[in-house]
């Protein structure tokens, strides 16, 4: 498996969304899998909406893929949208600054807004 790395200026209003395989790979009857185009559909449909309501719509969006079939795997969504002024700090500082809050608060800040 090939990985890319790079740096990025955080603009204010981005948003990041991170998830689990239980949501990519969950397969419905016919065994087909959600995928990351249809995640991504619905990130595209609704990144304008706050944290939580995006991660209303993906959960709603794989809940009705999967048409009544159990999923068999996690289905763990982080989604942060920056507000503060643009950063000069990398993706990997500003994932690292969300898992460290996160085990700080607990699960309530896994869904919500980041500024960092």
């Amino acid at each position: 498996m090939t990985y890319l790395q790079a740096d990025i200026l955080i603009q204010p209003g981005d948003l990041l969304v991170i998830s689990s395989d239980g949501i990519i790979e969950c397969m419905n009857a016919r065994e087909e899998e959600f995928g990351e185009e249809r995640l991504l559909q619905v990130i595209r449909e609704d990144c304008d909406r706050s944290a939580t309501d995006l991660r209303h719509a993906i959960l709603t969006a794989v809940r009705s893929f999967l048409g009544g079939e159990p999923a068999h795997d996690d289905q763990t969504l982080l989604i942060a949208r920056f507000l503060g002024v643009a950063s000069e700090l990398t993706f990997s500082q500003v994932i690292r600054m969300i898992l460290v809050a996160a085990l700080l608060a607990g699960p309530a800040l896994l869904v919500g807004r980041f500024s960092p």
